[in-house]
């Protein structure tokens, strides 16, 4: 639920309308699912955490969007490129798939990262240069732990 609240008071996701959306490291499914409530075209939510699956299918089914959410267990199984993609994991995860992450995003789509630790933005943020710009972190503290929002744009040209 943090991640909801905190991707809601991001500005950049709230225009969604016709677009697709990659959630990946899904969990429940709820930024996919909110996601098409906000008016994205279709999304696709990925974990690799069976029961996560499940639970995404069955709250796709009951929040009514599971006709425009694809549901999948491997990263293997993601296919095209995605107007947004959004993952609310570990700082380790997303700096290690940077690059697969990254491939599924259109040139010049948004991409919005969470999960990461204050301390861990410029970690995370190094690993995803080659391909995105990114907007200054947002930082926020919950529990007595600050953790910071990515936000940037794949560059229309990569090195």
């Amino acid at each position: 639920m943090a991640a909801t609240i905190y991707y809601e008071k991001d500005a950049t996701l709230s225009d969604l309308d016709g677009k697709t959306m990659l959630d990946y490291g899904s969990g429940s499914g709820v930024l996919a699912i909110a996601a098409l409530k906000l008016g994205c075209a279709r999304a696709t939510a990925m974990d690799i955490d069976p029961q996560a699956v499940i639970a995404t299918q069955q709250n796709a089914v009951d929040n009514g969007v599971d006709d425009n959410l694809v549901v999948l267990a491997t990263a293997d199984a993601i296919q095209g490129e995605f107007d947004v993609v959004v993952a609310n994991i570990l700082a380790g995860p997303l700096a290690q798939f940077a690059e697969s992450i990254t491939l599924t995003l259109r040139r010049g789509g948004m991409l919005a990262l969470s999960g990461v630790l204050c301390e861990q933005a410029d970690e995370v943020m190094a690993a995803y240069e080659p391909w995105i710009e990114f907007e200054a972190p947002v930082f926020d503290e919950q529990d007595g732990q600050v953790w910071s929002r990515l936000t940037g744009r794949k560059r229309a040209s990569t090195t």
